[in-house]
């Protein structure tokens, strides 16, 4: 039985979240489900525990990488809520972001970039600067921006996002030093090592006791490998991708994209260090899971196509 269940709604939906976050994803999404059961409303004034239940299942399957079970839910989210529903109103926003941050996922740089600057301003008209509905619009319309190759104009927006960070009520420092993660990898994009290697740094301490597989210090560790080998130190930083790997099998799996992501880049660093031969069977490889899990045309798998012809 799972220690995820629960009879109580807010039982369940206070225990649920460790799930996905910890990486229980099949015990998360059943837990999830069973409170959708329980609790969705056809109508009402008060649907705020579907609501809740809804996003939790949504956020399960995008950690796993179901990002098209991910974006059906999310549809159907939009479809089945009252819209006198109070939740309704911000929830749809919130499902709008999720579905342009979906997007992003797979591939579709410009209409996510467009949807998420949207979003953003009209969380911003909203509810202001210090708010969390804005911090997370922009945190995310940040990420896109880096994805898609406007690094400087996405550094820019996480320095804004940070120092809005100190007025909005529940951002704790493990919530700060998060977004200076994303910075630094921002500021690994644009070049500017020196300035993401201070960033680093200082937040190295917040990480130094962490639990070593939670997402939040998974990320750390594979940005400071980024640095490590935007400055050339290849082996270090084939070492730490080395050691990082069986971490994201653990948590996400042999082919979720992020454990793709770190196989890739593993590849691309045995080319540099003159192990063609290793680098040709990893590339091939990462280019037939991310094909089957991606597609044919996701940016990844081009670059993996690519990848794979350079290190003949």
């Amino acid at each position: 039985m799972s220690h995820f269940a629960g009879s109580r709604p807010f039982i369940c939906l206070l225990w649920t979240p460790a799930g996905y976050q910890s990486g229980h994803f099949d015990e998360a999404e059943d837990a999830y489900q069973a409170l959708l059961r329980e609790q969705r409303k056809p109508t009402g004034s008060d649907q705020g525990v579907a609501l809740a239940a809804g996003t939790g299942l949504y956020l399960t399957r995008f950690e796993r990488g179901d990002w098209a079970g991910a974006e059906r839910l999310l549809c159907d989210m939009v479809a089945a809520y009252d819209q006198a529903s109070p939740p309704f109103r911000v929830g749809l926003l919130q499902t709008r972001r999720e579905l342009a941050h979906v997007r992003l996922h797979r591939g579709e740089y410009t209409e996510s970039v467009g949807e998420l600057r949207s979003i953003a301003l009209e969380c911003h008209e909203r509810w202001g600067d210090a708010s969390p509905h804005t911090l997370l619009a922009r945190f995310v319309l940040a990420e896109a921006l880096a994805v898609a190759g406007s690094v400087d104009e996405a550094v820019t927006l996480r320095q804004q996002v940070i120092d809005c960070s100190a007025r909005v009520v529940g951002i704790r420092p493990k919530h700060v030093a998060y977004l200076r993660v994303a910075l630094a990898d921002t500021l690994i994009r644009a070049g500017r090592l020196d300035e993401a290697e201070r960033e680093l740094v200082a937040i190295a301490p917040a990480y130094a006791a962490a639990e070593s597989g939670v997402e939040a210090t998974l990320t750390f560790r594979s940005t400071l490998a980024a640095a490590a080998t935007e400055r050339g130190r290849h082996e270090d930083a084939l070492h730490q991708r080395t050691e990082l790997l069986p971490q994201f099998v653990k948590r996400y799996g042999e082919e979720h994209p992020r454990t793709l992501d770190i196989r890739f880049e593993t590849a691309k660093l045995r080319h540099r260090l003159g192990d063609s031969a290793a680098a040709m069977a990893a590339h091939r490889a990462v280019l037939g899971a991310r094909t089957r899990v991606l597609g044919e045309e996701h940016p990844d798998t081009i670059k993996s196509r690519e990848a794979l012809g350079g290190a003949t």
